[in-house]
């Protein structure tokens, strides 16, 4: 067995293949290794080589997503009781609470 690399119809890595030795070589797929460590790898049949970008150009285009942070038990017990005063001063300034 040996290991070829797939590419797709626009020449992005899609994946390792593990194929016979003497089986004849797939559509899209080479021999040659992409670069490591790989962010977007592209293969040009043409010159039989892969381009790649740089980690930095690709956070730029993966950016990371932020979450909002998960509060603590205790902060969100200091959250809720906030929220109901500031709901029972809005109620007391509307004339709602007597």
């Amino acid at each position: 067995m040996k290991q070829i690399y797939q590419y797709d119809m626009n020449g992005k890595y899609v994946g390792p293949v593990l194929v016979k030795e003497d089986m004849a070589m797939l559509e899209r797929t080479t021999e040659i290794a992409p670069p490591q460590p790989m962010f977007d790898s592209t293969f040009n049949a043409m010159n039989q080589t892969w381009s790649d970008i740089t980690e930095e150009e690709w956070l730029i285009k993966n950016p990371i997503p932020v979450t909002a942070k998960k509060l603590t038990e205790l902060e969100q017990l200091q959250q809720d009781v906030a929220d109901m005063a500031f709901q029972m001063m809005q109620l007391q300034n509307t004339g709602g609470a007597k």
